[in-house]
């Protein structure tokens, strides 16, 4: 649970603004399903045409492929997906949304889109320009600064 940041506390630490965005992410993962589960997998084919090879799809994620494979089986064994052999490569597997499937991803994006504009609600339009632009500076320095690390 957020406890919030007291303004008359004085300027924000790092620590609290890092909190409050950890909150946050920690609710968007959780509530968005993660960059593996069972609902990133569904709304990655989806917004894919509904179908994608399974080393397409597992290059998307941020999992193993065997976690990926255990989540493909739960959501074949649900119904929501197929997998097939490729007609392009018969070594690999084609990921298709079933049409249960695909009427749950659609369900998947009206929730993920309701639950963004219920999280946003309290800020103004101008609120939400102003926020913008200050996630998207910090965003872009993190960024820089973790393409610099890499470059050594």
């Amino acid at each position: 649970m957020y406890k919030g940041y007291d303004a008359s506390s004085g300027p924000p630490t790092s620590h609290d603004i890092f909190a409050a965005i950890g909150y946050l992410g920690h609710v968007l993962r959780v509530r968005a399903g993660g960059r593996g589960g069972k609902q990133f997998v569904l709304m990655t084919l989806a917004n894919h045409g509904g179908h994608m090879c399974q080393k397409e799809l597992f290059g998307c994620s941020s999992t193993s492929s065997a976690a990926l494979s255990e989540v493909l089986s739960k959501l074949e064994a649900e119904h929501l997906i197929e997998r097939t052999t490729s007609e392009r490569d018969r070594r690999q597997l084609d990921v298709s949304l079933t049409e249960e499937g695909t009427v749950k991803a659609d369900q998947i994006a009206r929730d993920r889109k309701r639950f963004e504009d219920e999280t946003l609600s309290c800020l103004t339009d101008d609120e939400r320009l102003a926020f913008m632009v200050l996630l998207d500076k910090v965003a872009r320095h993190r960024n820089d600064l973790e393409e610099r690390e890499v470059r050594g």
